[in-house]
């Protein structure tokens, strides 16, 4: 994936149906939380979702997630073969859509946007870690 540094990525273009799929996705995983991880590339100062895939949450928990390292690995190199970037991380969460302890934690590691479904409103919130804080992004629907 491109240098971040280079351009500060201020949108995330998510197609609707998409975000229907998630949020069907979380319904589906009732009380655990629902993760997965979103592809496709950089244009400009936006990241644009061409693709998602839901990963099995391996916590089987309601308040946090952990992805297979393995299926993890698997996922990214396949992606890649295809000219794929990983562009946003997402989970769900019982409670609101945004950034728990852990999140902003494994998010310094991984920044690139956080997309986090509230399963009690149904509302996405879309978070990028800079360095040591954590700003919201827009998220444009396409």
């Amino acid at each position: 994936m491109e240098d971040m540094k280079e351009t500060t990525i201020k949108q995330l273009h998510v197609p609707r149906i998409y975000l229907e799929k998630l949020r069907n996705a979380s319904k589906e995983a009732r009380s655990e939380e629902t993760c997965g991880l979103l592809f496709g590339h950089k244009d400009g100062d936006s990241f644009v979702v061409m693709e998602f895939k839901i990963l099995q949450n391996i916590d089987r928990s309601i308040v946090r997630f952990t992805i297979d390292p393995m299926t993890l690995y698997e996922t990214l190199i396949d992606a890649e073969k295809r000219g794929l970037s990983l562009v946003a991380i997402f989970h769900s969460h019982p409670m609101g859509a945004v950034p728990s302890g852990t999140d902003k934690k494994y998010m310094r590691f991984w920044p690139i946007p956080w997309l986090i479904l509230s399963k009690t409103n149904n509302k996405f919130g879309v978070f990028i870690s800079d360095e040591d804080t954590y700003r919201r992004m827009e998220m444009k629907i396409t």
